[in-house]
């Protein structure tokens, strides 16, 4: 099904509300993830669907994750929507993923906000010199098992691309 046919079955009251909601999640989670950003206009459109603020939110998360939104995005997008949401408390870890915070401040910042995305670049981007820090911060970390593992792997392989790089110079 191409994005026209999406579109028109967003729209297509003929259609149950349970697809025109699927309709709308593929339309807008294959603009987030095909384009490079999303205009204003176009988060509108997606926004005045404010029945489907669940879809919203993993919409926003993907475009969070994809660094589709720039900062005239995030306040227009911010907003429009309720502050407890999930798709506000993702904009508000992107926007701590691009302050001047050291990591581990954006790390507790994005734990309270439930961003794994923002946590993985958080990461990912520890400087080589702080791994091994970050890796006992991490194992020190009320976390789930599975959630800690998953972490560690990140410092893990951060770990081995600057080997890696450190190696290829």
């Amino acid at each position: 099904m191409d994005l026209i046919d999406l579109k028109q079955q967003i729209y297509d009251e003929a259609l149950s509300a349970s697809d025109r909601e699927h309709a709308f999640y593929n339309y807008w989670i294959h603009r987030a993830t095909s384009s490079d950003e999303l205009s204003n206009g176009e988060l509108s459109e997606m926004l005045s669907f404010s029945q489907w603020i669940n879809p919203i939110g993993e919409i926003i998360s993907y475009l969070c994750e994809g660094n589709k939104l720039n900062k005239d995005n995030i306040s227009f997008v911010k907003n429009r929507l309720l502050l407890d949401s999930f798709a506000f408390k993702q904009l508000t870890a992107l926007e701590y993923l691009h302050s001047s915070l050291d990591w581990k401040s954006k790390y507790a910042h994005a734990k309270e906000l439930k961003a794994n995305w923002a946590i993985s670049k958080i990461l990912r981007s520890v400087p080589a010199e702080e791994l091994e820090d970050a890796r006992l911060f991490i194992a020190a970390q009320d976390l789930g098992k599975n959630t800690k593992r998953w972490q560690l792997e990140i410092l893990s392989q951060t770990q081995q691309k600057d080997n890696a790089s450190k190696n290829s110079s």
